[in-house]
């Protein structure tokens, strides 16, 4: 093959990977959603939370608004099974499903989860339905639903809700350096 004609098919190569807008597979690799760019990751510091009188109240009362967590579903439903879920002022920015090592940051992809405001919601909702089987448990210090099976009709296969929420951590703003101003 001449040489020029190999460039122009090396060439060609480069422009098409460059621009199809396909993502790396590996979920270190994949670029974060524009708003996560600013933020960091964070452990929780459990000496700064306040404790209240029922699960709900205590994440209330500590206003985590904006938190990253791991969501594994057990479900006969169209969810990833193992799913990051970054929220940012109480929204889903992104989802990275864990198993699948793919990044789903549209609106109609994203509606699916739900944050920890609209699983207590949900959970609200399936207890007015009076379902035959619900278990809720609740993380200790945080209060937010750490596992919540729900069984609406146990004689009706397939309609049961299993999810564990585990790994909550705060998204915190990166801390900006200001330049050093010499005299």
């Amino acid at each position: 093959m001449p040489p020029q004609l190999l460039c122009i098919f090396a060439l060609l190569i480069f422009s098409t990977s460059l621009f199809s807008g396909e993502r790396s597979n590996d979920p270190q690799d994949n670029k974060l959603a524009e708003p996560l760019r600013a933020y960091q990751i964070t452990p929780i510091n459990y000496q700064r939370i306040m404790p209240a009188s029922n699960a709900r109240e205590t994440w209330k009362q500590n206003k985590l608004i904006d938190y990253v967590f791991i969501r594994q579903n057990k479900c006969y439903c169209d969810l990833a099974k193992n799913a990051q879920i970054y929220v940012l002022n109480n929204k889903i920015i992104q989802v990275i499903d864990l198993d699948n090592k793919k990044t789903y940051t549209q609106a109609s992809q994203l509606k699916k989860y739900k944050t920890i405001n609209q699983l207590f919601d949900f959970i609200d909702s399936s207890l007015l339905k009076h379902p035959d089987k619900i278990d809720i448990n609740h993380d200790r210090f945080l209060g937010f639903p750490s596992r919540i099976l729900i069984d609406p009709r146990k004689k009706h296969a397939d309609d049961e809700t299993n999810i564990t929420i585990n790994d909550l951590q705060l998204l915190t703003k990166k801390q900006t350096r200001q330049p050093i101003k010499e005299d």
